[in-house]
């Protein structure tokens, strides 16, 4: 069955795709601008290939769609990218195959992929491995999901792309991909979900294996063991789009635990069932370290960041629990230290590692403080090697003595020759 692809183009060129992409009859191809400066034309549609032989004129942001024929020759087609603005070309080909050698993801069984969640928040968008497309032709590779809760991103080297619900990948370039998909509501407990990538569809098993509230963990009341309490109450407290039926025990906004046990798993649910209740607060995923880090000095002073982040996203570099909206009543701060090592340079460079946020203050406590990051600089010819340790500190901004934290590192190596 023949696929979707995507080929970007920008400034008179293809962007990051071989300039001969092989397709099957059939295929969909979708052009995409990605230069904001002009709307750019490929041309050159041959009548024997597709069902529509007019010039594409791509704007940024609007891609065209055209039909492979599904009795276009085993052949190919030539086609061009032209931009208006300077007047420049480039050609490249599609080519006609029968077929095309499915994606085959290494690491990746021929029909099931089985995965155990090592994460404590029923919310919680789990990150796979790892995953390198092969492919024996030079194609695209389109990557979706029937269940919109899947995400997809390319990993290149230290690059980390955005989490997207689809991805077209170049299976010649870069083909390192991870998957992230949303845990069970409850624990021990297996969820399926399919991928497609390419022509070729995996089973995804993602099993929870432990209890959803961890023994150690902060309890947080929602303050009302009598009298009137409101629907508007249970929403601010514990998140979700405030109906009613949202708010199941076990379920993704309340905790199974003692203070809940009122609150029912199923069936009739009312108001008055979360007097006593309460929400758990603890670190549901730890930020991982980042990639080692390599800087050259020989021809002046050159820097790097890296950088971790708690937004109200989905796919976060660390997360709290319980709930995904638990992190919205939280406050954060952070803290670095760093350890220059011997036998590698200097131990006392002109500049010192720094740590930045996104609300300029790291130190201060925020709830607006979900971004942090640290830049290392080495001056020209300089050489050392230098492992940084950002501490995160999480506390609930109505409960400030219920404090979190955790730590990541980076490793960094200047090198001067």
């Amino acid at each position: 069955m023949a696929d979707t692809i995507e080929i970007e183009i920008d400034r008179g060129r293809l962007n990051d795709v071989p300039y001969t992409i092989y397709v099957e009859r059939g295929t969909i191809v979708r052009f995409a601008n990605i230069s904001s400066l002009t709307a750019l034309h490929v041309r050159g549609f041959s009548s024997s290939y597709w069902t529509s032989t007019s010039t594409a004129v791509v704007e940024n942001g609007s891609p065209k769609t055209y039909y492979v024929k599904s009795n276009a020759p085993i052949s190919t087609d030539q086609l061009e990218v032209y931009d208006p603005s300077n007047k420049s070309t480039r050609s490249f080909t599609i080519q006609v195959v029968s077929s095309i050698d499915k994606p085959n993801p290494y690491w990746m069984s021929p029909s099931t992929i089985d995965t155990s969640y090592s994460g404590l928040n029923a919310n919680e968008f789990v990150v796979s491995q790892t995953y390198r497309l092969a492919t024996e032709d030079r194609t695209v590779v389109h990557l979706r999901s029937d269940n919109p809760e899947v995400r997809f991103r390319l990993i290149d080297g230290s690059f980390e792309g955005n989490w997207v619900t689809d991805l077209f990948m170049n299976s010649v370039y870069r083909r390192d991909f991870q998957i992230a998909y949303r845990a069970p509501t409850e624990a021990f407990t297996t969820k399926t979900v399919t991928v497609r990538i390419g022509s070729r569809t995996y089973t995804v098993s993602l099993s929870t294996d432990r209890e959803l509230v961890p023994a150690s963990h902060h309890v947080i009341s929602l303050g009302h063991t009598s009298g009137s309490i409101s629907l508007l109450d249970i929403k601010n407290f514990f998140g979700g789009d405030g109906n009613l039926r949202d708010y199941f025990r076990k379920g993704r906004n309340v905790p199974d635990m003692a203070a809940n046990s009122g609150i029912p798993t199923s069936g009739d649910l009312r108001i008055t069932d979360f007097r006593g209740a309460a929400t758990a607060f603890f670190i549901a995923v730890h930020p991982s370290d980042k990639p080692f880090r390599q800087l050259s000095t020989s021809y002046g002073t050159r820097s790097v960041g890296v950088g971790w982040n708690i937004w109200s996203g989905e796919v976060d570099d660390w997360d709290l629990g319980y709930s995904k909206f638990i992190k919205d009543n939280a406050e954060f701060r952070y803290t670095l230290s760093y350890q220059f090592g011997s036998g590698y340079g200097t131990t006392n460079p002109a500049v010192k590692p720094k740590l930045s946020s996104n609300t300029g203050s790291p130190g201060t406590w925020s709830s607006s403080n979900k971004s942090v990051s640290v830049t290392v600089t080495a001056q020209k010819r300089e050489e050392f090697r230098v492992i940084c340790t950002v501490t995160m500190y999480a506390r609930h901004k109505n409960y400030p003595d219920k404090t979190l934290s955790t730590s990541a590192s980076v490793t960094v190596r200047a090198v001067g020759t």
